[in-house]
């Protein structure tokens, strides 16, 4: 499939430049980069010449950055979203993107050290597909190989509390901020450069992430650089090196009154992170320790006023792997991507779109119609499949609070023939905002409604009726009714121990699931239409 046809594509074009695939060729030239932060030049080579591969309705693309120290290149790929140049344009050339580490792990199964990857493109086209999030780009940036641990631990490992990782006893360590500083200052302004249109040089428009000692890295840059990102994913962070000292850094910095933090965080591990390594299997005992590290971690967040930017997941059962991650990356990706709709979001491409005449040239106007086209075609067939089976409908599928909700419904039952169609919406068992909405039919045939949930709604109440007001649909006297996602409530100081504060994290980690659950069908169905 595209995994095969990639490998194809990169061997036809080692044959123009076999440098950059080993033997044959030197590298082709270096473009040199804008200043970037640092007051340095970073410099890039295209490593694909414009042979992009077919990906996830996407395309991937791949560039090889040049750090400031002699042999310092990286492989960097970027999975650009479907009809990118068209919604760059849109957007006034701001499309957001996810910078991920453990690059060769996030893509292709085939690549991925344990043979499972977080298949990231496919779980961006499935948000992007539903409507869930506005298009957004994702960058994966290889590891250093045996170098992993120096550039993303603060501090050498060390074995752990009780010695429990005796193999990373000399593993290197102390240059995570040197390698925070070559991805914001060196490989953020490449992919600006690269792949006109992407926002990777804009704070408000990137995001950071990571697993294992990638998520130890992406705390230390919520930590270190605050204000250069606006969202960071912590998954499974190996609380366990330097024998649990790096929890107590965390807690201290959570501590200070001081500090800031980016605006939105993703948290999650599962409670069998340790006894499911080979050899390994009777050590219940760590996976209770490192399950309570997350749990002290998530109670400290809340403790420091952040619940409102943390959303937290322990999962029962999930363990220490690329299978884990992926599972939990839709859930991760809508929560650090919700910002980006009020950042020239994609919502806006109509309203640019109709202002084109006016305030942009001829040909910034048809790129804006033809993804709006596009984007409108994806839509169709998302709202379509939601509206399966099932007379009313929302998208997302179980919205946020405060966000914007794409109600659906069949001018079916009591009102089939209605030539208008109304939706009287209320909230939380009709105590709410109650409006009658007008609402506008579809190609399918369906009816259709924006509106916006208000900031802490719990439930959406949906009522149909006919222009004239004379007939109603309101599910036989039980109503339309929508659960909306709840964002997790901030811990109380009443002296609960970490075991208890545990417990109700995997509550609330249920209820998340809800969630994570809805975005994998939307994932599976955009796989099967694919």
């Amino acid at each position: 499939g595209d995994a095969r046809a990639h490998r194809a594509r990169r061997a036809r074009c080692a044959g123009m430049f076999g440098g950059v695939f080993g033997g044959g060729t030197s590298l082709p030239p270096a473009v040199p980069v804008p200043l970037n932060s640092a007051g340095a030049r970073a410099q890039w080579s295209m490593a694909d010449e414009g042979c992009g591969v077919p990906l996830a309705g996407g395309t991937l693309r791949e560039i090889t950055v040049h750090g400031p120290c002699e042999g310092n290149s990286r492989r960097v790929r970027a999975w650009l979203p479907p009809a990118f140049g068209s919604a760059a344009a849109a957007m006034r050339g701001r499309v957001p993107v996810l910078l991920l580490l453990d690059g060769q792990n996030v893509f292709y199964d085939e690549e991925s050290y344990s043979g499972s990857s977080w298949r990231a493109a496919e779980a961006a086209s499935a948000l992007i597909a539903a409507g869930a999030a506005p298009p957004f780009a994702v960058a994966a940036i290889d590891n250093a190989g045996a170098r992993r641990p120096y550039e993303y631990l603060p501090y050498r490992p060390g074995m752990g509390p009780g010695d429990m990782r005796p193999e990373a006893a000399d593993w290197p360590g102390g240059g995570i901020s040197e390698h925070l500083g070559f991805v914001l200052d060196h490989v953020a302004p490449a992919l600006a450069e690269a792949f006109p249109g992407l926002g990777a040089n804009e704070p408000a428009l990137r995001a950071f992430g990571g697993s294992s000692f990638g998520g130890v890295a992406a705390l230390h840059m919520a930590m270190e650089r605050p204000d250069d990102v606006a969202a960071c994913i912590f998954e499974s962070p190996s609380f366990w090196v330097e024998e649990g000292r790096l929890l107590e850094r965390v807690k201290t910095r959570l501590s200070s009154v001081d500090a800031r933090w980016p605006a939105r965080m993703y948290i999650a591990m599962g409670t069998k992170e340790y006894s499911t390594r080979e050899g390994s299997e009777d050590r219940h005992d760590l996976d209770d320790m490192l399950s309570r590290m997350y749990g002290e971690c998530v109670a400290w967040m809340g403790g420091a006023g952040l619940s409102a930017r943390v959303r937290s997941n322990l999962v029962k059962g999930a363990t220490h792997s690329e299978e884990a991650w992926a599972k939990r990356l839709p859930e991760a990706a809508l929560w650090v991507a919700q910002p980006w709709w009020g950042v020239e979001g994609a919502m806006r491409a109509a309203e640019l779109a109709a202002a084109a005449a006016d305030t942009f040239c001829v040909d910034i106007g048809r790129a804006a119609n033809d993804y709006l086209e596009a984007r409108d075609e994806a839509l169709q067939a998302a709202e379509a499949r939601a509206l399966d089976d099932v007379r009313a409908a929302v998208l997302p599928p179980q919205p946020l609070p405060g966000k914007v909700v794409r109600l659906l419904a069949w001018a079916d039952g009591p009102l089939a023939g209605a030539e208008e169609m109304h939706a009287q919406v209320g909230f939380d068992g009709w105590s709410a905002a109650i409006s009658r909405l007008p609402m506008e039919k579809q190609g399918g045939g369906y009816w259709a409604v924006t509106l916006r949930a208000p900031e802490g709604a719990r439930e959406l109440n949906v009522a149909f009726t006919d222009g004239e007001g004379e007939r109603w649909d309101n599910a036989e006297g039980k109503d339309y009714n929508f659960a909306l996602a709840a964002l997790p409530a901030p811990p109380v100081d009443d002296g609960l121990t970490a075991e208890a504060r545990i417990g109700a994290a995997i509550a609330g980690a249920a209820r998340e699931a809800r969630i994570a659950a809805a975005l994998a069908d939307a994932a599976q169905r955009n796989g099967a239409a694919q």
